[in-house]
């Protein structure tokens, strides 16, 4: 066993584990959980063909040579969806994402390709044993250099739009933002990212060029492929929110037999007020309500009551539920930013420091609540002379 193919099957277990890790969260079962998990798990599942390539595992079972070629196509996809749910929770799959599904259908089926040729054939490539006589090598060949081609230019796309979002979104962020611990996540995310991918390529690059013994670069691929795995799960324990349960929700599920998840009985007059008083705390003067990807159990979570405690409270001592009283700290935070004439601030990010993340559910709250539009609004508290320039 080489060092290589050793850190290679540790990486695996790590990888996986992470993916479980994120499967199991029932707190973040969301589209940017099942999208890190597809990308965990196709990067640690990938890297498993390298592995038994060297462990001699696909001589036993040449059938199986390709396989990991299904998964390959959708790490740039699934890094692109990540990145764009983390910052719209309410993501769904779009028209514009369709250039995305085509590439990554067409990259699929040139892995299917591959996979119908003999297995004797597909190992003898992967190994760098084909002969031009091999039957199927040709079609074998061009298929296993599309796939990869298509997954790096995915790949690439992905980082690029990534970073370009990651970088507005950090343009006008303030000191105590919510939004800050999420963008350290998806910038540790996307230097991993980036630094396997240019490894990846450099593997690619040396595997069309004749006469370069690509043994160096898929090894270099592989001990990178185990660093950004371990570093990953390095960066999750500094961001636990992505990757363990909170150790309130642990405790629950173990008691869970005996004891209901949420106490449904009416709290206390005394205990009411003073949950009422750590609401109005961390979300009036701690500004909570900013974070795009806050939720009843994450507020529930930051007042340490659970999330009926908290609905029921809200209810009775605020005359109001969740998702109203969240809408309304929210328009008035963008009312605040829009009566302000020394902020010219554009509307979409007006909506997203105010902690909205669709123009649309913003538009509708701020109408619900004030009976105005927000363009409307701005105009009529600002004078023409404080009006924002045309666009804006």
């Amino acid at each position: 066993m080489d060092l290589v193919a050793a850190l290679l099957l540790i990486g695996l277990g790590q990888g996986l584990l992470l993916a479980g890790l994120l499967v199991v969260r029932r707190d973040l079962r969301r589209a940017s959980t099942l999208f890190l998990a597809t990308l965990i798990g196709a990067v640690t599942l990938s890297g498993l063909e390298d592995a038994a390539l060297r462990f001699g595992w696909l001589d036993q079972a040449p059938a199986l040579a390709g396989a990991g070629l299904l998964l390959i196509p959708l790490i740039g996809p699934c890094l692109r969806g990540h990145v764009a749910a983390i910052f719209n929770p309410a993501w769904r799959l779009q028209r514009r994402d369709w250039p995305w599904i085509t590439a990554t259908v067409t990259a699929g089926l040139a892995a299917l390709l591959f996979l119908i040729q003999p297995a004797p054939t597909r190992l003898a490539i992967l190994s760098d044993r084909a002969g031009a006589s091999d039957p199927g090598v040709v079609t074998a060949a061009l298929s296993l250099v599309t796939v990869h081609l298509l997954s790096a230019m995915l790949i690439a796309a992905a980082l690029v739009l990534s970073l370009r979002e990651v970088r507005f979104r950090s343009r006008d962020l303030r000191p105590g933002d919510p939004l800050a611990g999420r963008l350290v996540w998806l910038r540790g995310l996307l230097v991993l990212i980036g630094v396997s991918w240019l490894a990846y390529l450099c593997s690619l690059v040396a595997g069309l060029m004749p006469g370069i013994d690509t043994a160096p670069f898929d090894a270099l691929a592989g001990v990178v492929q185990v660093a950004a795995l371990y570093a990953l799960g390095l960066l999750g324990l500094a961001q636990p929110d992505r990757m363990l349960p909170p150790p309130g929700e642990m405790l629950a599920a173990i008691l869970a037999p005996t004891r209901p998840k949420y106490g449904r009985a009416a709290l206390p007059e005394a205990d009411r007020s003073e949950l009422a008083a750590a609401i109005t705390r961390v979300m009036e003067q701690d500004r909570l309500y900013r974070d795009p990807l806050l939720n009843l159990s994450r507020l529930a979570e930051a007042v340490g009551a659970s999330p009926n405690d908290v609905s029921q409270t809200l209810n009775t001592a605020f005359g109001i539920g969740y998702h109203d009283y969240v809408a309304r700290l929210r328009v008035a935070a963008a009312q605040e930013i829009l009566r302000d004439p020394a902020r010219q601030d554009s509307l979409m990010e007006v909506l997203l420091e105010a902690g909205f993340n669709s123009k649309s559910v913003f538009n509708a709250a701020f109408k619900r609540e004030t009976g105005m539009t927000p363009s409307a609004y701005r105009a009529s508290v600002r004078q023409p002379s404080d009006a924002p320039p045309p666009g804006s």
